[in-house]
């Protein structure tokens, strides 16, 4: 994703066009959600006793879809 993310970008500079960037948008969004969801994973792997992880990860994917 990344990849495709930066030339995307790259093709955006070359086309100026919307549509490209819009596009380059989208995959940087899955970009992060990506991360969001590694981070509350592996958290709760190494600290089982923060049950509370996985619903403010989830909670912060719903307030980001929302944006």
């Amino acid at each position: 994703m990344l990849t495709l993310w930066l030339f995307k970008l790259k093709i955006n500079k070359v086309l100026n066009s919307a549509i490209i960037k819009g596009d380059a948008n989208c995959s940087l969004s899955c970009i992060l959600l990506t991360i969001l969801i590694f981070i509350g994973s592996i958290s709760f792997y190494f600290w089982p006793d923060g049950w509370w992880i996985d619903s403010t990860v989830a909670l912060t994917l719903g307030i980001f879809f929302m944006k």
